[in-house]
């Protein structure tokens, strides 16, 4: 009776333990996050601007309890509200409490608004990205309008996109997990998204009708044209420039866009043809050209692979200038020693493919891509590629990204291996791999023997 009475206490003592200590743990604000991009999770960076907001913020979030993708940003929204006593975070469901949505004007689930004294920006994004842009947005000046021309079948920034999802086995919004964009391939829809979590806003603009918007634009970008301009939209392009505009140009191999009568007085030209790389490109195709090394620049800071599937080769020269424009070059991306054109095959040499003209002048930046598929949503996740446009447009907006933030996203784990890179691994697993394990078991066998 003593031995079951003492067994009783100790496993009563041992339950009170268990409680309490759920009881302390529970008071714990600490998780661990085991995704791949720490999706869950808050980066160093935006702790640190966080705690420099030095003005209350409010912060109201609508979102449907049932569903998971809102649970997780409201989770990430309280992780935010723990780094700062500034900040003031409410968190309700819109159907369970109406009155509330209504009072911040909230219309769906899904929505934040993020308010101090009189500044009230609205987010539809669920990631850590957007809800920092919002926090910027709201305690500093607005970054500006990013101009996407349209009319000469360039590439869309408001291209079509499905989502699917990595989790459950039917198609549920609530229990399916987290979700999957899927993009137009050819459109640029994942850029899109990057460049309205940055906190810019986009437009397209058709030159041909709407000449006087483009003073609001603080930088155009020229993706990917398949039809010459006119030449009343040049002239427009050029006034832009002269007033000190700031331009995204990317170009692709085959297309006389008649933008060359522009950059000629820049001291830029190219021809129309492909180029190519011997040693560094995406697989089997030397016309899918890889980089991974750069001149030094903030641009190309960190950047690792970066890939672009058809390029044209750009030929800078100061004396083809214009002495009123007064150029300057800097060169952000080249190929391997080993490249050539299309139509010169003999010919290996380094090709310039990307580059920053800025001039004297008039204070005008111009960024020349050699091709515009990189960016787009085939090619966008790829490497490096989408950092790198980000960055452009950063640097073509003259603002500082202190905080360095890239957009989170779940992305399908994809190896992209150079043709060298892809020899190396060939080589290694299908000869030097066996041929050590063979010499292995041959020194075994007459070891044992012996």
């Amino acid at each position: 009776m003593t031995t079951h009475f003492a067994d009783f206490v100790k496993s009563f003592l041992f339950l009170c333990f268990l409680i309490i200590f759920n009881l302390f743990v529970s008071t714990l604000n600490y998780r661990y996050d085991f995704t791949d991009q720490k999706i869950f999770s808050l980066s160093a960076k935006t702790k640190e601007f966080i705690k420099s907001i030095d003005q209350p913020v409010s912060i109201y979030y609508a979102y449907d309890i049932r569903n998971r993708v809102l649970k997780d940003a409201a989770n990430t929204l309280r992780l935010f509200a723990n780094e700062s006593e500034k900040l003031r975070l409410e968190i309700f469901d819109p159907v369970i409490e109406p009155s509330l949505a209504e009072k911040h004007g909230i219309r769906f689930a899904g929505t934040a608004v993020v308010r101090s004294g009189d500044r009230r920006v609205e987010i539809n994004l669920f990631d850590e990205v957007s809800f920092v842009n919002g926090l910027i947005q709201v305690v500093s000046n607005s970054r500006g309008k990013i101009c996407f021309t349209t009319g000469h079948l360039e590439s869309d920034p408001f291209s079509m996109q499905t989502h699917d999802h990595y989790e459950g086995g039917s198609h549920n919004h609530t229990f399916g997990g987290k979700p999957l964009t899927i993009h137009e391939k050819h459109g640029m829809g994942e850029a899109y998204n990057s460049l309205i979590t940055l906190g810019f806003a986009i437009e397209k603009l058709f030159l041909a009708k709407q000449s006087d918007s483009i003073n609001d634009c603080l930088v155009m970008v020229i993706a990917s044209p398949q039809r010459e301009f006119m030449q009343t939209e040049v002239e427009t392009i050029k006034k832009y420039l002269t007033d000190g505009g700031n331009l995204l140009l990317m170009l692709e191999p085959g297309v006389d866009t008649g933008l060359k009568r522009i950059l000629t007085e820049y001291g830029v030209s190219w021809k129309l043809d492909f180029i190519y790389d011997e040693y560094s490109h995406l697989r089997a195709d030397k016309y899918a050209i890889a980089v991974t090394r750069y001149p030094k620049h903030k641009i190309t800071r960190d950047l690792a692979l970066t890939v672009f599937p058809g390029a044209v080769a750009l030929e800078p020269e100061i004396i083809n200038g214009n002495a009123e424009i007064k150029p300057s070059f800097i060169p952000l991306i080249q190929t391997s020693g080993r490249a050539g054109s299309e139509r010169v095959k003999d010919l290996n040499d380094q090709k310039l493919i990307g580059l920053i003209v800025k001039s004297k002048a008039n204070s005008s930046t111009i960024a020349i891509l050699g091709d515009g598929d990189f960016a787009t949503n085939s090619f966008y996740d790829v490497g490096d590629n989408g950092r790198l446009f980000t960055r452009l447009i950063n640097e073509l907006a003259e603002i500082e990204n202190v905080l360095q933030l890239e957009p989170k996203s779940y992305k399908q784990d994809v190896l992209s291996l150079t043709s060298k890179q892809a020899s190396v691994l060939f080589l290694t697993a299908t000869l030097a791999l066996p041929i050590i394990f063979l010499m292995l078991g041959i020194y075994v066998f007459f070891r044992s023997r012996v």
